[in-house]
């Protein structure tokens, strides 16, 4: 008798796993596995959406992921619909990097709910950095911005003779992030040529050569 109860006991161990109890009341967004596949412990089975918030995930570069802080305010435009401002909050920073990127993960809620925003849409997130400067900004891309010990940094190039041209770093000040490139609010002037690839592989002064639009072309 006691043999058989323990095998019922386990029995109904083993009925108990093949339910799932969703810990929010909500809709089923998606399902990821098959009837009768074989899972594994963390696998994701579905994608509940219990529409009580809307968050939104960023990648946010290296050189600018110590500005982000929990807490602070973005604004956040759908591309589903332009002109339209949702302001939110920034909920979590993540603490390591993305595999194979050099970015890093920020959660931003959105305050208060809508209901024409659905899940997966596509947005634009802008972050406003403190700064007092007023002077006039630039938007460079921002995989051009370096950071080391010495701060923040650019790679602009002079023109030299002969098609080549003298690498200079300028110190920066930078503004807000958005998906279009990040501000530069101090340490750029009119006419800067800004280096926007290879920027790990430069040193101030380094001699390269500029690249026309027929080279581009070839």
């Amino acid at each position: 008798v006691r043999s058989e109860r323990t095998k019922l006991d386990q029995a109904r161990l083993q009925l108990s796993y093949t339910r799932l109890h969703a810990p929010v009341t909500g809709s089923i967004a998606s399902v990821e596995v098959e009837t009768n596949e074989n899972v594994q412990k963390g696998q994701t089975v579905a994608l509940l959406h219990s529409g009580s918030s809307i968050e939104v995930e960023v990648a946010i570069p290296e050189s600018l992921i110590s500005e982000i802080r929990k807490g602070s305010r973005v604004i956040v435009i759908f591309d589903a619909m332009p002109g339209k401002e949702f302001s939110g909050t920034v909920t979590e920073v993540g603490v390591g990097a993305v595999q194979f990127a050099t970015t890093y993960p920020v959660t931003v809620r959105l305050t208060g709910r809508d209901s024409e925003v659905r899940s997966g849409m596509t947005a634009e997130v802008t972050f406003r950095f403190e700064s007092s400067d007023q002077r006039k900004r630039f938007l460079v891309p921002s995989v051009a911005l370096g950071e080391d010990r010495a701060g923040r940094f650019l790679f602009v190039v002079e023109p030299a003779d002969s098609g080549y041209g003298i690498v200079r770093r300028k110190e920066v000040i930078v503004g807000e992030l958005t998906s279009k490139g990040i501000e530069v609010l101090s340490g750029l002037e009119d006419g800067d040529l800004v280096v926007t690839a290879g920027i790990g592989s430069l040193n101030d002064n380094t001699m390269v050569k500029l690249q026309n639009e027929k080279d581009e072309k070839k």
